[in-house]
């Protein structure tokens, strides 16, 4: 994921990684949700170092709100290149 977001932002190094619940409305109205992976990048790392959770050496940041931290609980998030990231049972 690095990768990519280097070569799509070259002028954005990729920092810490924010996992959080992503809202999208498509074109037809309807709506959806999904778990979203993103980073902060090196100049925010000052800013957001207080929110850092480290999980398997790991630097995260797991932002949400209350009404989707219960999507969250029990699951694991996983990805696949056809799907995206999503959450399944262990």
């Amino acid at each position: 994921m690095r990768k990519a977001w280097v070569e799509k932002f070259p002028d954005e190094e990729p920092d810490i990684v924010v996992i959080g619940w992503g809202l999208v409305e498509y074109n037809n109205g309807k709506r959806a949700g999904m778990p979203m992976v993103s980073f902060y990048t090196k100049d925010r790392r000052e800013e957001m170092i207080r929110h850092v959770q480290v999980m398997s050496g790991l630097e995260i940041i797991f932002f949400t709100i209350p009404p989707y931290l219960e999507l969250f609980e029990g699951k694991v998030l996983d990805f696949a290149e056809t799907r995206g990231f999503f959450l399944r049972d262990p």
